[in-house]
């Protein structure tokens, strides 16, 4: 019986270690994809204003095309660096709770495992 407690203890640390792992590879993936989206935006934006600095608009479509233009940027660059630089993403804040849980089921583990080891003694 004390051998599947401690078998069931083992998995259960093993679970919770995986899970720490995963969160924290996650986050790292999106701390990767936050700087691939800025450089990407940044160089969307800039292309922009190339164009709009650099290229002829006839006179009847510039109020168009200056509106549209303005428009796309603002909403690409406000909408999509809000989301991966604002507190949408709440998943990163989740690396300390599981290693605080990683933590506490540790030192749970250890006490059960001095308690079956009592037991066995006391037992013998």
């Amino acid at each position: 019986m004390e051998d599947i407690k401690k078998r069931i203890i083992e998995k259960k640390l093993d679970l919770v270690s995986l899970k720490m792992d995963l969160y924290e590879k996650n986050a790292k993936r999106r701390q990767f994809f936050r700087a691939v989206f800025g450089i990407m935006l940044t160089i969307m934006v800039a292309a922009s204003l190339a164009f709009l600095l650099f290229t002829e608009i006839p006179e009847g479509n510039r109020e168009v095309v200056i509106s549209l233009v303005a428009g796309l940027n603002g909403a690409f660059f406000g909408t999509v660096m809000g989301y991966y630089f604002g507190d949408s993403d709440k998943s990163s804040d989740q690396v300390p709770q599981f290693r605080e849980q990683f933590d506490d089921t540790l030192e749970e583990s250890e006490d059960m495992v001095a308690q079956i080891n009592q037991e066995d003694l006391e037992d013998n």
